[in-house]
């Protein structure tokens, strides 16, 4: 079935013509993305699929700053369809696009937030801001509980890790690692 038609110049190989050369040729786009060439010199004809984008296309984007991901999206298709033909292309893939700045991460890192904290401030997962702040050579900041006699006034009531754990808003293995780190043994009830 016939869905468009037009003319085009194209590079007609048929043993018709002393040399391969430009020649005007129809263009038949059929059913499933094929396409039929007819040479309108010799009338020699060639079926082929239509590539899902050109070279040019891919080219233009990329300099564009498009990654491949975006690239794939823009034309519905695999990212490893783009990313394989940039590789046929010679061109070096783009890094992922952050969707925030180094200025960004430097700012929350100065307030104190932990990747965690960065990383739902953000919108990102938490992998993504610590290699990026290990990149930038920012060391991590690690939750802590902040006021040490704070911590030990709750341990000595007899608290559990769980407990001043809720007290001081910090995960319970932060408070399991402090009172490790102190020497402390943990507080047991219902044994």
């Amino acid at each position: 079935m016939l869905m468009a038609l037009k003319i085009t110049q194209r590079l007609c190989n048929s043993d018709d013509h002393k040399e391969p050369r430009l020649f005007t040729h129809r263009e038949e786009v059929l059913e499933g993305g094929r396409v039929r060439y007819t040479c309108a010199v010799c009338g020699e004809t060639t079926e082929f699929r239509r590539p899902l984008f050109t070279d040019q296309q891919l080219i233009d984007l990329h300099a564009e700053g498009l990654n491949d991901r975006e690239i794939a999206e823009k034309f519905g298709i695999n990212r490893s369809t783009v990313g394989s033909r940039r590789r046929g292309l010679g061109i070096k893939a783009h890094n992922r696009r952050l969707s925030f700045t180094d200025q960004q991460l430097i700012d929350l890192h100065a307030e104190g937030l932990n990747d965690r904290e960065k990383a739902e401030r953000l919108g990102v997962t938490r992998s993504t801001v610590r290699v990026r702040r290990r990149d930038l050579g920012i060391e991590p900041i690690r939750p802590h509980v902040g006021d040490h006699q704070h911590f030990l006034t709750l341990y000595e009531k007899g608290m559990t890790d769980p407990e001043i754990a809720e007290r001081l808003g910090v995960k319970d293995g932060v408070v399991y690692n402090y009172r490790k780190k102190l020497g402390l043994k943990p507080v047991r009830r219902g044994w």
